[in-house]
């Protein structure tokens, strides 16, 4: 796997990739584009249009106290609000192919120039609905009409899913429905006031994106609450139902065009996926900037052989997945066989398990051919070992 990249290292020499950390980030740049062309001459990608998210990950360890440091408290996709973490962004091609893991700055002004498409939050509506206001709607596909706002030589695509708006209307009435009758509950109970600000602090926290939207106000002294719906809050949120803010710029004005950029996205959420699944990014206990960098390189790597070893698949075995099959080499061990010697010595011989049956006809439909054993070595005086003659 690794040759088909043309990247020199195993998987059994990743703490000394940890340990070369200096001189993995030196070279980061350079396999950012040694991948453009391996994957040019491996399955014919195009770079026409690049595709970009944000994630985050978060650490095992103390907040950073360093200045500077990459590591921050915030908001975490992975539900650990009380861990630091740092922000990852990836782009890939359309098809799914890892170009680089950091913002190129460069996208902007290269020549030939690259085109992109990001998603932007929806805080940014409110800057630009004066604006989108009196822009027409266009149908880009039966139940998906955009928006298109040129401005500062960039294109903002407003996109209204009518499932989405349905979706989220129905999860939103759900959600109001339930903290309602919570708050009815409460508001019918005696209680004393630190144990009603803890239950109100509880239902907070099961229906936070509904909490927004009601009022709520404790006696100072007593435990009485009193709620109303904040109308002109809800009313915000039911205009942006169902709703994505994009940017790029592109110079296509064709809604259809746009949107089906935009669904390309996934691509960028399932390498999230397969980092923080398949491949297990975490647990990171590292302290070190320098180690941090490392390992989000390693891994990104990792990404790489994810996306060939899965590309490889759809044309040798289809149906199989780049998870299942990881799963069935796991059954294929390397152990060290320890035969003392009359000189008070030890013979290590080291090998691999035979692969099963099912194993061997996957090895065979993957064309791939297990190296030859090791050769066997046997241990010195002073301890160390050296290849046995």
């Amino acid at each position: 796997m690794a040759d088909l990249l043309g990247v020199d290292f195993s998987v059994a020499d990743t703490h000394t990739l940890y340990g070369c950390h200096d001189l993995l980030l030196t070279h980061k740049a350079a396999l950012f584009t040694h991948l453009t062309q391996r994957w040019r001459d491996l399955f014919n990608a195009s770079f026409d249009v690049l595709l970009y998210d944000l994630t985050s990950t978060y650490f095992e360890s103390d907040p950073p106290f360093g200045e500077g440091d990459k590591r921050h408290f915030g908001y975490s996709r992975d539900k650990r609000p009380d861990c630091v973490q740092v922000v990852i962004a990836l782009i890939v091609t359309p098809e799914g192919f890892p170009l680089a893991y950091e913002v190129l700055a460069e996208m902007r002004a290269s020549d030939p120039p690259v085109q992109y498409l990001v998603g932007t939050p929806k805080g940014r509506l409110s800057k630009l609905e004066k604006d989108l206001l009196d822009k027409p709607w266009q149908e880009a596909r039966p139940g998906v009409t955009v928006k298109l706002l040129p401005q500062e030589g960039e294109l903002y695509v407003l996109a209204r899913s009518a499932d989405r708006v349905a979706k989220e209307r129905s999860m939103r009435r759900r959600q109001l429905k339930w903290l309602w009758k919570r708050l009815n509950q409460l508001q019918g109970r005696k209680l004393r006031r630190e144990d009603l600000l803890m239950k109100l602090g509880a239902a907070r926290q099961q229906a936070p994106s509904v909490w927004r939207l009601v009022e709520i106000e404790v006696d100072p002294t007593q435990a009485r609450f009193t709620y109303r719906m904040n109308k002109d809050k809800l009313r915000q949120v039911r205009r942006r139902e169902g709703r994505y803010l994009l940017r790029s710029n592109l110079t296509e004005t064709d809604p259809a065009v746009v949107w089906n950029y935009y669904l390309q996205l996934v691509e960028v959420e399932q390498a999230f996926r397969n980092l923080k699944g398949d491949l297990a990014i975490r647990p990171i206990f590292h302290r070190n900037e320098a180690r941090i960098e490392a390992h989000i390189f390693v891994s990104f790597l990792a990404y790489c052989l994810h996306v060939t070893l899965g590309r490889w698949l759809r044309t040798l075995a289809p149906g199989l997945t780049p998870r299942s099959v990881l799963e069935k080499f796991a059954a294929l061990q390397m152990v060290d066989v320890q035969i003392p010697t009359s000189e008070g010595r030890t013979l290590i011989l080291q090998r691999y398990t035979h692969p099963q049956p099912e194993l061997r006809l996957l090895l065979e439909r993957l064309k791939l051919e297990l190296p030859a054993q090791p050769p066997p070595r046997i241990t010195l005086a002073s301890g160390r070992t050296e290849a046995a003659m």
